[in-house]
């Protein structure tokens, strides 16, 4: 959707990222019962800002929002990060209420790639991990995270507010906690395996 594309100009893994302007650019992905988290999930990407929204979370992907309300029966859930707070964020949000909203602190550098992924285990351990190291603390809930409409990528769903501005490379959704503690980013491309819910690569 809008005109994202992939650019030369940046890049980590192969020779070319995925471009978003901040304004208008995202991926669009229709619903799916894969977006629906009842237990161990991964969501990661490697991510390069350009720059952050001020005073509000800037949304990286999600079937969420934090800049609106989904509707009276809607749900999903967002991965963002709020420039006031530093911190990640990974919230999730039904019938027009955040049921959970967890901050892992870090601060970007501009221009700057990082691998950022956040998972859940089996014990319903929520663990933000930058670089491979776990940021910000453990969190425990079991909340089954259930999505309503479809899935953005550089953004959270429908909204385009608080839209990425930066590139996003290897964006991979899985159905199981690939990472329980501090590990080594794969720098090399992902391949599909029978817990990858979705993977782009650019």
């Amino acid at each position: 959707n809008g005109d994202v594309a992939n650019t030369r100009a940046q890049k980590k893994v192969g020779d070319s990222s995925i471009i978003f302007d901040g304004t208008g650019d995202y991926l669009s992905i229709p619903d799916s019962s894969d977006w629906d988290f009842s237990g161990q999930f991964t969501v990661e990407g490697w991510l390069n800002w350009d720059s952050v929204h001020a005073s509000v979370t800037g949304d990286l992907i999600g079937t969420a929002t934090n800049a609106a309300y989904l509707g009276s029966s809607k749900s999903g859930w967002v991965l963002g990060y709020k420039n006031t707070a530093t911190d990640l964020m990974f919230s999730y949000q039904s019938n027009n209420s955040w049921i959970f909203e967890y901050g892992f602190d870090f601060t970007p550098t501009l221009d700057t790639w990082y691998h950022v992924a956040v998972s859940r285990d089996g014990s319903n351990d929520i663990r933000m991990f930058v670089d491979g190291t776990q940021v910000g603390s453990t969190q425990s809930d079991s909340t089954s995270l259930v999505t309503t409409e479809g899935l953005w990528v550089g953004g959270g769903y429908n909204s385009t507010a608080r839209l990425l501005d930066g590139y996003m490379d290897e964006i991979r959704l899985s159905n199981t906690a690939r990472y329980t503690s501090n590990f080594t980013p794969q720098t090399t491309e992902f391949t599909a395996d029978s817990n990858t819910l979705l993977l782009i690569h650019s």
